[in-house]
């Protein structure tokens, strides 16, 4: 068995489509087993990518390497606004600087 090596890094706008698709497999694969179809894709209705994180540099990838060139397999950030979830279209969003 061979180990792979992870590494870390703040996410940049040049990720977003890895990030999207990422997420989209964690969504319909791994919540599976926690949540009935229904419930996966009204799921996706707040899940998604945050494009404030992302902007103030809060979002970090994980990575290994597959053939060669960089994979994602992780992501994830924290957030300095007042929505604390959600992704870019998530309704009733509010933008501003948590207090």
């Amino acid at each position: 068995m061979t180990q792979r090596t992870f590494t870390h890094r703040i996410a940049t706008n040049a990720d977003v489509p890895a990030i999207i698709e990422l997420m989209g497999l964690a969504i319909a694969h791994n919540m599976r087993g926690w949540l009935s179809p229904e419930e996966i894709e009204a799921a996706k209705e707040t899940m998604g990518v945050d494009q404030t994180l992302i902007d103030d540099g809060t979002y970090f990838l994980i990575e290994t390497s597959g053939d060669g060139a960089p994979v994602l397999v992780g992501c994830g950030g924290w957030g300095k606004r007042r929505t604390r979830y959600g992704g870019n279209h998530t309704v009733g969003r509010d933008d501003s600087l948590s207090d």
